[in-house]
């Protein structure tokens, strides 16, 4: 794996479509996983990225938890990533 996208999500349902937009745009010539950490949604904001990710360009990853912390919630997706590159929107 050369890249782990790593984006911790708290409710975010209003605002994640145009995060979903771009990486669906984009273009990688390398393998590229995603890890989509939902920290205590009480929203649909699972269900967004569900529905609106294109899961044929990478490999997706959802890991649920309640640290109601965005750092906590980062480190749980890095303990798992097995990617050479980090990256954390």
């Amino acid at each position: 794996m050369d890249l782990s996208i790593i984006i911790p999500c708290h409710n975010l349902e209003r605002y994640i479509t145009p995060l979903i937009i771009s990486l669906n745009a984009q273009k990688f010539s390398y393998q590229v996983e995603i890890w989509f950490v939902f920290d205590s949604c009480t929203d649909a904001t699972k269900e967004v990225v569900k529905r609106k990710l294109t899961k044929e360009k990478y490999d997706v990853y959802f890991i649920d938890c309640d640290v109601h912390s965005c750092g906590e919630a980062r480190n749980r997706a890095l303990d798992l990533a097995k990617g050479e590159y980090i990256w954390f929107i």
